[in-house]
């Protein structure tokens, strides 16, 4: 089921009758580089908030509001730039501290992605696994970063009821419409999606699609 070659960033703590595969957070230097200024913008935001809570102790609050009135514009970008910048720097930690357990059971498949003290936790009925699909997710257009990414397709449709769409739309792009996807991989080589989607399409006898840009 394994291959002897296991990429980078994986532990396999067992393999039957369940497989439990760990996965550490390969941070592409190059990448963080990039991201860099992004997140010292971000922490400079946070000292601003800081200081502004600090003039409402210090002044008090009517005196602080009729300072943020006479620079209106700039404290409206305020809360749409934070929100931005603090998006990116968590994307930033994910991507260098992330780690993400991957439980497949005979019965379910649970997806446990971490950063430091937080979890977030994602099961499947494996009669709810449609198939494993391997996406590229960098080195389009402008983004010089080439990357592939792994979902788990299934069969849970994200909208009620029937979706009526044109049959010339390919069956693989109506799936990426109405079946929900949960995210195993992203931003990573392409090494590492092939592995661990023939690992686990091979454990749950399923398919896995790989990306046709290589």
């Amino acid at each position: 089921m394994l291959s002897n070659e296991i990429p980078s960033g994986f532990k396999v703590f067992c393999v039957t009758p369940d497989m439990r595969i760990r996965y550490f957070a390969q941070p592409n230097f190059c990448f963080i580089l990039f991201l860099l200024p992004f997140i010292v913008l971000f922490i400079g935001h946070i000292f601003l908030l800081c200081f502004t809570f600090y003039e409402i102790l210090r002044i008090g609050i009517v005196a602080v509001v009729q300072q943020i009135s006479q620079q209106l514009v700039e404290y409206l970008v305020f809360p749409f730039s934070f929100l931005v910048l603090g998006f990116v720097t968590f994307h930033a930690f994910w991507i260098t501290f992330g780690v993400t357990d991957f439980l497949a059971a005979d019965d379910s498949f649970i997806v446990i992605k971490k950063l430091f003290w937080m979890s977030k936790q994602q099961e499947v009925t494996r009669m709810n696994i449609q198939y494993f699909q391997q996406v590229k997710d960098g080195g389009e257009g402008e983004d010089s970063f080439p990357s592939w990414g792994l979902e788990l397709v299934t069969n849970q449709k994200i909208y009620d009821g029937n979706i009526s769409l044109p049959s010339w739309i390919p069956e693989s792009t109506i799936n990426q419409i109405i079946y929900t996807k949960i995210v195993l991989l992203d931003k990573q080589s392409i090494q590492k999606s092939d592995w661990l989607g023939s690992v686990l399409a091979d454990f749950y006898k399923v398919e896995f699609c790989a990306s046709e840009k290589r």
